[in-house]
């Protein structure tokens, strides 16, 4: 699935909605609304849409108040959603 994100493509592969599906269903619609969000304002300051340090192309923004976030990467003008997990698990890779 391809949605236009301003001049950006945002990816989001089968495998990243597998994942989500796992989850409940509050936070299959937090992440619903976080990758909404992105896609209408990615400068959302709420979104704290942001380069993870240590990593040369992973990105993070965040789902809810819980340290649930998302991980992308960026290749030119496509942004691939990676996985929707806790910011622990985040400390780990």
């Amino acid at each position: 699935m391809v949605a236009r994100l301003s001049a950006m493509e945002l990816i989001i592969p089968d495998n990243f909605t597998r994942v989500m599906r796992k989850k409940p269903m509050e936070m299959q619609k937090a992440i619903v609304a976080a990758v909404n969000q992105l896609r209408e304002d990615p400068s959302n300051h709420g979104l704290r849409f942001k380069k993870m340090q240590g990593t040369k192309n992973v990105w993070e923004l965040r789902v809810d108040g819980n340290g649930n976030r998302i991980t992308l990467t960026r290749d030119g003008d496509e942004w691939t959603l990676l996985n929707n997990c806790n910011h622990d698990i985040l400390k780990l890779l």
